[in-house]
């Protein structure tokens, strides 16, 4: 397996490390979400090829959430569905850089590309996904798990069954148009 610095670039590695320190004390952070928080500027302001690309998918999944093309169900209202995008950003741009770096090696060694997302939800993830790879020319197979319906006690171990009902609201429709 590669090391993970040749991945990716210092930056993203800074961040990461600043996100994963539970006990590190951040003053004045330049970025808070998802219960994470990183003096690292947040990366919709990114002025490289990569950030200014991942600022464009942001914006636009939040036009498409404000004008109501794409409905994330698992976040509530409509506010509630931008605050988490906004939330998340981290999270969907190491994503992006991901899926570019797994495309740029598979170029190289000359094999196809497809991707697994397993609790896909509503489909965010894969949008992100699905939105970097378009951009650098491909269509990558991309096969889409999960069951859509309300969590079953059948189906959970004895100490998740506070759990039965969960994520009756997802919807396969809803997955299909985002």
């Amino acid at each position: 397996m590669k090391n993970l610095s040749s991945l990716f670039p210092m930056r993203l590695r800074k961040a990461v490390v600043a996100l994963r320190r539970p006990t590190a004390q951040i003053v004045n952070p330049r970025f808070t979400g998802w219960g994470m928080a990183s003096s690292q500027k947040p990366p919709c302001t990114f002025e490289d090829v990569e950030g200014k690309y991942f600022s464009e998918c942001n914006k636009q999944l939040v036009r498409l959430i404000e004008c109501g093309s794409i409905d994330l169900t698992q976040f509530g209202e409509r506010k509630n569905q931008i605050e988490w995008v906004i939330a998340l950003q981290w999270r969907h741009y190491i994503l992006q850089c991901t899926i570019s770096r797994v495309i740029r090696v598979g170029n190289r060694q000359g094999k196809g590309i497809s991707f697994s997302e397993f609790g896909v939800c509503d489909g965010l993830t894969s949008w992100f996904a699905l939105q970097k790879a378009s951009h650098m020319g491909y269509s990558p197979t991309i096969d889409l798990y999960d069951a859509w319906s309300a969590m079953r006690p059948v189906d959970l171990l004895p100490s998740e069954l506070a759990r039965v009902g969960d994520y009756a609201y997802l919807s396969l429709d809803n997955t299909k148009r985002i």
